[in-house]
């Protein structure tokens, strides 16, 4: 448990440094594609925190299960985020290089983040068994 409680402590660190270092060098205006490294990263950060909260419940729970609710957690954050986004958009002026084409940026944000997710799932749950998780080495 605790490495995988440090795993995703890491993964909240990186996610965030990128952020943090594209908006300060301005990556989002003279490289527009750093935005979909973020949003991959995001979906592993979000997906890792899902994934612990579940293995940290009371609740035993397949590893599909475990599986499916990091990817349905994350897809859940990223919606909402992708509506905030929207309705930021509508309230304050952005300048134009983080101004988010109609429905095309949310989508491959959505598919990034679910991409990311995707592979953290299969990193962080390999080696657990089907009736809960691995043993302690």
């Amino acid at each position: 448990m605790f490495r995988l409680a440090l795993t995703t402590a890491l993964l909240w660190i990186l996610f965030l440094g990128v952020e943090v270092t594209a908006r300060l060098r301005e990556l989002y205006r003279t490289h527009p594609p750093v935005d979909l490294l973020i949003h991959f990263l995001s979906g592993w950060a979000l997906a890792g925190t899902w994934i612990l909260l579940v293995r940290r419940s009371k609740r035993t729970r397949s590893l599909d299960r475990t599986r499916a609710i990091g990817i349905v957690g994350t897809l859940a954050v990223s919606v909402l985020w992708e509506i905030g986004e929207m309705v930021e958009e509508r309230i304050r002026v952005n300048p134009p290089h983080l101004l988010d084409p109609f429905l095309w940026d949310g989508v491959t944000d959505l598919l990034m983040a679910l991409l990311g997710a995707g592979m953290a799932v299969v990193v962080l749950t390999r080696g657990q068994n089907s009736s809960g998780p691995a043993p302690r080495r």
